[in-house]
């Protein structure tokens, strides 16, 4: 994806068009081109501020594609490194170590892969994400819903948990300035969807692409059910049950994490988290690894044991799925296709049994509080006991 990231960027910075509308098939025939691959001929499906971050690799790296590419790794590096600092600062606000929320980010193998290795562009829509939390640990209410806007204009997935963090900003907000900061969001965030969109206020095209995107389907538990009964069940008619259900399910987690920040606000971190594994395991048609790096910077950030261990698991599940990729069919003589079956059972399958498991003990924990709770003494005198 690099590749195209940068073939894709030098269609603005070079030939001044609008690569959300034009592929990069329009630059000259080279490696810029090849390297491409089907993204050759298909424009850009990624947010407009994504095009502002990686605009200064390929303005300074000219018919260099090379250096392009390394100048974008130091820029997701560079902003990788800022995450890191906002994750320390907000568990050291939290009462943990700044160390410890420093080394959860810095040391997932998956960041590290994904993140910097393949240089995939979530990393810059993750630490927007974190720099929403980290104005909300650091109480500064009119920053948190702006930066998931600006999050959003790279990749638009994260919409997802504004709901969320818009109800902890708000119930954290001082009693006189809860009418003053949606004002003050909407004001930033419409400078921030002006000023990433400049110079091509193009909509249509981003909304088609993510339509397009959005129907794609690999990769997936819904790829997985699909390949599964293929033969007895038609791909489309397993998706037209499937879908509409795994929204609902994924609309009552969205509801229950509401919930939870309702109830106490300073729960909003784990709340993020909870709503992005919801999605990835219900909704999320089509998946990819690096995916996953915006959800573990949140986990890292919430210092919670349970939310680290949780995508360190998910994180080596799927760099593991990788060797299935690559060496299965070789090694094994399996075909492509059981070997993608497997890397996804490998990618979902232990998170899911995780997470079912978690909330299964804190379903009997649970029971066993409330059953352990004492009886008031006006109740005890009602029954005689």
């Amino acid at each position: 994806d690099i590749f195209n990231y940068a073939s894709q960027t030098r269609v603005w910075t070079d030939l001044g068009q609008n690569p959300n509308v034009v592929p990069p098939s329009v630059l000259p025939e080279s490696n810029w081109t090849h390297f491409s691959g089907e993204w050759v001929v298909r424009p850009s499906p990624y947010g407009p501020l994504w095009r502002w971050i990686a605009a200064p690799a390929t303005f300074l790296a000219g018919d260099n594609l090379i250096l392009a590419v390394v100048l974008i790794k130091i820029t997701l590096l560079l902003l990788l490194l800022v995450a890191a600092w906002m994750v320390g600062d907000i568990v050291a606000r939290r009462g943990g170590s700044r160390s410890s929320g420093i080394i959860a980010v810095m040391w997932s193998p998956l960041v590290l892969w994904e993140g910097i290795g393949n240089g995939h562009n979530d990393l810059a829509m993750g630490a927007l994400l974190v720099a929403a939390i980290w104005f909300w640990q650091r109480d500064n209410q009119q920053g948190t819903i702006p930066m998931v806007v600006a999050a959003a204009l790279v990749k638009y997935t994260v919409v997802l948990v504004g709901p969320v963090i818009a109800l902890g900003s708000w119930l954290r907000e001082k009693r006189s300035d809860r009418v003053r900061t949606p004002i003050w969001w909407f004001i930033d965030s419409a400078l921030i969807v002006v000023v990433g969109f400049w110079p091509f206020y193009a909509v249509r095209p981003i909304i088609d692409m993510a339509r397009s995107q959005s129907n794609i389907t690999l990769t997936s538990p819904l790829w997985l059910v699909q390949r599964q009964l293929d033969g007895r069940w038609g791909a489309e008619d397993i998706a037209s049950i499937y879908k509409p259900a795994a929204i609902v399910l994924l609309a009552i987690v969205i509801l229950w994490q509401l919930g939870v920040v309702l109830r106490n606000p300073d729960r909003m971190i784990g709340a993020v988290a909870a709503t992005l594994t919801g999605y990835f395991l219900l909704a999320s048609w089509q998946f990819r690894g690096w995916y996953l790096l915006p959800l573990m910077l949140v986990a890292a950030a919430t210092n919670e044991a349970r939310w680290i261990f949780r995508l360190s698991i998910w994180g080596v599940c799927c760099l593991g799925a990788y060797w299935l990729y690559i060496w299965a069919v070789p090694q094994w003589s399996w075909t492509a296709d059981n070997a993608v079956q497997a890397g996804t059972v490998l990618t979902f399958v232990p998170i899911a049994t995780l997470v079912a498991l978690d909330m299964v003990f804190d379903a009997i924990d649970w029971l066993r509080r409330n059953q352990a709770m004492p009886v008031p003494p006006e109740q005890l005198a009602e029954t005689g006991d």
